[in-house]
């Protein structure tokens, strides 16, 4: 199975796809920033909010199943989200 894991990079996610892969799924991991989960898997960077970004992620597939685990993250900034 093809299974695309959003929020990769986060805690969650990186674990998520460990456990996905030693289980024998194929996995496609995305994310806002380059990839930092120590998990050996295909990645495409992007914003999930951008088609011109989202569109490769999504041509990437097709995908059995979606785990949908990107956040928002408050940033330092005095910026409201």
């Amino acid at each position: 199975m093809n299974v695309l894991i959003t929020g990769v990079n986060g805690f969650i996610g990186c674990h998520i796809a460990k456990i996905f892969i030693t289980n024998g799924f194929q996995v496609v991991g995305t994310g806002r920033q380059s990839s930092c989960c120590s998990a050996n898997i295909p990645y495409v960077q992007a914003e999930l909010t951008e088609y011109d970004t989202l569109k490769p992620l999504i041509e990437a597939g097709p995908y059995d199943g979606v785990i949908h685990l990107a956040a928002i993250i408050k940033s330092n900034s005095a910026e409201p989200l």
